[in-house]
């Protein structure tokens, strides 16, 4: 007969295991000073997240402090998504509200940033049913001397040479300065073998030809112009009929209010952290009062032109310096029915300003949906503190 083993075991061990393995549960759930101070800094990115989409369907009149947060809602973003990587690591309750955010802002990711998974190798040089279109604010065609003090000197022939290497069948140009010693003449005369033709420039000044303002040319035939000049400001829109082929299209080149940041302004908001609690309360009151007299002005430029973009007999192509986040009323003002063409063919993190750390898309291409974008190109040169926008159109 087999010996049978008894084996004892003791009660008071396991009501200690299933203890250790209570308190260690409990600990796990238990939330550490970081996870609190992670949780406070999460609700605060949620809700920098939620006031920067919602700046889009709100009057700058009435919170203005919600269009500033559109400025920077990529930062936001970036921030949402590291705190869902702490919280999914730290396997904490606090998962949910990033992770609801993140879902959420899904659709206003793509306003900025379009991932990179496909690469065209299309030639479309020969393809007769595309047109190109740049926008490009040429900052008066002047630059600041390294070391001058503020000295200046023309940057027209950089200029002249960017758009040479654009090749483009539509050129919008904001800023374009001519004067007595850089005429228009002399930009129009480097490009021969373009054959443009350019409606009237939008130029304030008492001399014909000589001013600042807004400019299109054309390698089509321009059938039909115009000029919206906004009183009080610099800023203006022009428009132009082009016939392409066999197709008319209104080209709108706008130039909205600007947002008044300047390179000390970013040198404050860099330096946030280490600015004295009295003056970083001023200043940073100051800076916000500045952005929403700025944005007011800007919704009330937007809704003219969204009225004269409705009114168009013909497809539209609205380019121009808005001044202006993707996440902003403006912006969502002059877009409504219109198709942004970084959202079609842009890919990577889109930025077009050369200033406020890189971080905004000010300069668009939109266009009817009748059109399709097949080629979007966001180049950087140092000639202006704007990158030009190229984009190819299918009619």
């Amino acid at each position: 007969m087999a010996r049978r083993e008894l084996i004892y075991r003791d009660p008071n061990n396991r009501r200690q295991r299933h203890k250790r393995r209570h308190e260690e549960a409990k600990n796990c759930r238990r939330f550490s000073i970081v996870d609190w101070v992670m949780m406070v800094f999460s609700v605060a990115v949620a809700i920098g997240v939620v006031a920067s989409c919602l700046a889009r369907w709100i009057h700058p009149a009435s919170y203005g402090f919600m269009s500033a947060a559109g400025l920077v809602v990529p930062v936001f973003f970036v921030a949402n998504f590291l705190c869902l990587l702490y919280w999914v690591i730290r396997w904490r309750i606090g998962v949910f509200l990033p992770l609801a955010i993140f879902i959420a802002g899904l659709f206003g990711v793509t306003m900025f940033f379009k991932p990179h998974l496909t690469q065209s190798y299309a030639n479309y040089t020969q393809d007769r049913s595309l047109v190109s279109v740049a926008t490009y604010n040429v900052q008066g065609m002047m630059r600041t001397v390294q070391g001058s003090s503020g000295r200046l000197r023309s940057s027209m022939r950089e200029v002249i040479s960017v758009v040479d290497s654009l090749r483009t069948d539509i050129l919008c140009m904001q800023e374009f300065q001519s004067t007595r010693q850089n005429p228009a003449s002399r930009f129009e005369d480097a490009l021969p073998v373009y054959n443009y033709k350019r409606t009237h420039f939008n130029i304030r000044s008492t001399e014909i030809d000589h001013g600042w303002g807004n400019a299109i040319y054309s390698k089509f035939p321009i059938v039909n112009s115009g000029h919206i000049d906004f009183d009080g400001t610099n800023n203006s829109i022009l428009w132009a009929d082009v016939a392409v082929n066999r197709d008319t299209i209104r080209v709108f080149n706008a130039h909205l209010q600007t947002t008044s940041i300047k390179a000390g302004d970013e040198q404050y908001i860099a330096q946030l952290g280490f600015v004295g609690d009295s003056t970083r309360t001023t200043r940073a009151r100051q800076l916000l009062s500045k952005l929403t007299h700025n944005y007011i002005i800007r919704a009330t430029q937007a809704d003219t032109l969204a009225t004269r973009i409705a009114a168009s007999p013909h497809p539209v192509v609205v380019c121009g310096d808005f001044n202006d986040t993707p996440m902003s009323y403006s912006y969502n003002l002059i877009a409504h029915h219109l198709k942004d063409s970084f959202r079609e063919a842009g890919q990577g993190y889109g930025y077009t300003y050369r200033g406020f750390f890189n971080l905004m898309r000010i300069d668009f291409v939109l266009h009817s949906r009748s059109l399709d974008a097949v080629d979007y190109l966001s180049p950087s040169f140092d000639n202006s503190d704007h990158n030009p926008v190229l984009v190819r159109l299918r009619f």
